[in-house]
């Protein structure tokens, strides 16, 4: 069992632990670190004496590097590499250039034809609905030129 030198406050054992003290609140709640209550009322928490302090780990300098540098032949083999994706690349670029080019001049041409088709369709709208205003008024005065009583009979 525990001795009664290693029981502290929550805070205190937050501390040592290296958490929250809602942290140490609720690993006590599921029964995960040991505690009791002290004669006035305090929550402690049995936290035992580490036997060995923990060594900090060494940070790389930034004079000596982490990773070994490349030999001279990898990286003439990497830049023969990137210049050969570069040309790669460029030529996809030049080929989606000349297609959207393309592209353009062939919706031009479909917007074109698709607006004479519709001027056309205008035009023979307006012109039927003429026709149609000429027949309309043509009937009108014959139809004013017949006596009152033809008219209401119909005949």
């Amino acid at each position: 069992m525990p001795t009664t030198d290693e029981w502290v406050v929550v805070s205190e054992a937050a501390r040592r632990i290296g958490i929250s003290p809602q942290a140490v609140r609720l690993r006590l709640l599921r029964g995960h670190i040991d505690g009791k209550r002290d004669n006035k009322g305090r929550q402690l928490v049995y936290v035992p004496e580490p036997t060995t302090k923990p060594q900090p780990t060494p940070r790389p300098t930034a004079l000596a590097p982490a990773v070994p540098l490349p030999s001279a032949d990898i990286l003439t083999v990497l830049q023969a590499q990137i210049g050969a994706l570069r040309a790669d690349h460029a030529a996809q670029i030049a080929a989606l250039r000349a297609d959207h080019a393309a592209e353009i001049v062939r919706l031009a041409a479909v917007y074109e034809a698709r607006a004479s088709r519709a001027e056309n369709l205008a035009a023979g709208a307006l012109e039927s609905a003429a026709a149609a205003s000429e027949r309309i008024a043509a009937q009108l005065i014959q139809a004013a030129e017949k006596p009152a009583w033809r008219r209401f009979l119909g005949l």
